[in-house]
């Protein structure tokens, strides 16, 4: 059983051992149009991979990506955080070498899934995974809350935006350059009404234990 799931916990692993300077980010004054804008030193830009007439996805090479929430070692710190009122449930797979646990949390229409990994080459760390986020009581990167307008949410991520692009786009992806894990946030009436995070190419758990 060990042998079967140890593949899952190897690519699940990569993300440990892989390091976000696989691709290296290109300077952080770029063009969106004939607007030059800047992103901060702590998103690290990497390209602007789509744009049309409500569609912004921008390529970041940035640990910070994978913790949108805050930084998460295990569950148990999911519990301090302010995520500690959503009911959590528990996948668990163990491989010779690695420690794998899927964690889903849900609170009403609210749902978040993160994969912690550890092994003896990487500490424990954790990176989200998929969910939907309508609570205006959460806080994305400390500063961002549903509701916010594109002023407020633009100025998380860019030290200068021009104020002419800002009712330009009604989706904004920001997306790891390190296995595409996607931020996507959606904006009505220059307000934002939800937050989506997705990973089409991670893998789950594929043994269920209790936690």
């Amino acid at each position: 059983m060990k042998r079967v799931f140890f593949w899952v916990c190897i690519l699940m692993g990569k993300v440990g051992s892989a390091q976000v300077n696989d691709k290296l980010p290109a300077a952080n004054v770029f063009k969106i149009g004939n607007y030059t804008v800047t992103m901060k030193n702590s998103f690290e830009f990497y390209s602007v991979d789509k744009q049309s007439n409500d569609t912004l996805l921008i390529e970041i090479c940035s640990n910070n990506m994978f913790a949108p929430f805050g930084v998460f070692k295990d569950t148990n710190a999911i519990k301090q955080s302010q995520l500690k009122n959503y009911r959590m449930r528990n996948r668990i797979g163990t491989g010779e070498d690695a420690h794998l646990v899927q964690t889903t949390l849900t609170s009403d229409t609210n749902n978040l899934e993160y994969y912690f990994f550890s092994n003896a080459e990487t500490a424990a760390h954790s990176y989200i995974i998929r969910g939907n986020i309508f609570d205006p009581k959460l806080k994305i990167f400390n500063t961002i809350q549903l509701g916010v307008d594109k002023k407020t949410f633009y100025d998380t991520f860019f030290i200068s935006y021009p104020q002419a692009l800002e009712s330009n786009f009604n989706y904004v992806i920001l997306q790891t350059c390190v296995f595409g894990i996607q931020h996507i946030y959606r904006f009505e009436k220059n307000k934002l009404y939800s937050v989506r995070f997705r990973c089409p190419n991670c893998v789950g758990v594929k043994r269920i234990d209790k936690y």
